[in-house]
């Protein structure tokens, strides 16, 4: 990935967060407001049972490449994780698939090195809870940190298994949903194309279509002069805010972000800043860019007005509260770069139930 933005994975591969703490490359500004289409559809209820389906469903067995890379042990031990219905869960499972992969896969392709060890130490954590308080946060947490792990690299394996297949010819909506996970952030243009392909056969699934639109935005950062790569993340932030006007905040604030990232120009950002707190007050975003704003006009003192009335807004948004902590702490003249945006593969639909 370029050095253009900072990747930071919590979960495998589950949620990048982008700082400007760097210009990007500049290409023609957007001469339109944010644009807003009405919403075609009342706000879906998530997750539906059709999207647990086919991100935590069993997958079919597939045929291993010729010259295949893996023991015939590992590839067993493979096809049962494939085989497991992801959305029920729980510490027998783990324990079985984990023991498995411990014994059986212990040279694999490069590409898994890491997701695999990120498996092993998170379903261990997770056992080592299953020990003690079930209601206690270590294990939620651990739980579900096991079952990302387990998703991400399931889907590495779907990923691997069928990496010689044209998207076009593959009506699995499983396989591609499993090939767009696995992408997002080694390739996240190449997971859009995936998610595009996905939507052509399941054109109401939603987590397709925001991971689309965070692909578009990842992708479109990476070529900074190519005003193409931006139009394509507008039409799949609309198309996003379509199917699910319940997260019309999220689809809003990613215009705002394409701004900063294309011009990084003050005065525009300002404009859908101030339309955000018209628009959107509840969520605090707009104060949060107009501190972004006054950040870039040497305001240290206004950047911090602005980020209280976006915590006062939306307490829960915990970037509003590191913020304002940062910001204190930054010295005079220098720059704070608290400002992030949050793509997070929408596991809302990939958790188990």
């Amino acid at each position: 990935m370029k050095k253009t933005f900072l990747a930071l994975v919590a979960i495998v591969a589950t949620v990048i967060t982008l700082y400007w703490t760097k210009k990007s490359a500049l290409i023609p500004p957007q001469k339109s407001p944010i644009a807003e289409t009405a919403p075609a559809a009342p706000a879906t209820a998530l997750p539906t049972a059709r999207s647990r389906e086919v991100y935590q469903g069993a997958r079919p067995v597939l045929t291993t490449p010729a010259a295949t890379e893996v023991s015939a042990e590992c590839e067993k031990s493979w096809q049962a994780l494939r085989g497991t219905d992801l959305s029920r869960f729980s510490a027998p499972d783990a324990a079985i698939h984990l023991t498995a992969i411990r014994r059986d896969c212990g040279q694999v392709p490069p590409r898994f090195t890491n997701t695999q060890g990120e498996l092993v130490q998170r379903c261990q954590l997770y056992l080592d809870s299953a020990k003690g308080d079930l209601d206690s946060p270590a294990y939620k947490t651990s739980r579900l940190g096991c079952h990302a792990a387990m998703v991400v690299y399931r889907a590495q394996i779907t990923d691997w298994l069928t990496r010689d297949e044209p998207i076009d010819r593959i009506t699995d909506p499983k396989i591609l949903a499993d090939k767009t996970v696995a992408r997002y952030v080694e390739n996240p243009g190449a997971a859009a194309d995936i998610a595009d392909r996905l939507l052509e056969l399941e054109p109401t699934l939603y987590p397709a279509a925001k991971l689309a639109l965070y692909g578009r935005f990842l992708d479109a950062r990476t070529h900074g002069k190519s005003p193409a790569h931006w139009e394509k993340m507008e039409v799949a932030r609309e198309r996003a805010g379509k199917m699910n006007p319940a997260e019309r905040s999220q689809h809003l604030e990613m215009a705002v972000a394409a701004e900063i990232s294309q011009s990084r120009d003050p005065v525009k950002v300002q404009e859908k800043a101030e339309w955000l707190v018209k628009n959107d007050p509840a969520s605090g975003q707009g104060h949060y860019y107009l501190a972004w704003v006054a950040q870039e006009r040497n305001d240290p003192a206004g950047m911090l007005r602005e980020l209280e009335k976006a915590a006062a807004a939306n307490p829960n948004d915990a970037r509003y509260t590191n913020a304002i902590s940062v910001a204190r702490k930054t010295p005079p003249g220098q720059k704070a770069g608290v400002f992030s945006v949050n793509l997070a593969i929408p596991l809302d639909s990939i958790t188990p139930q």
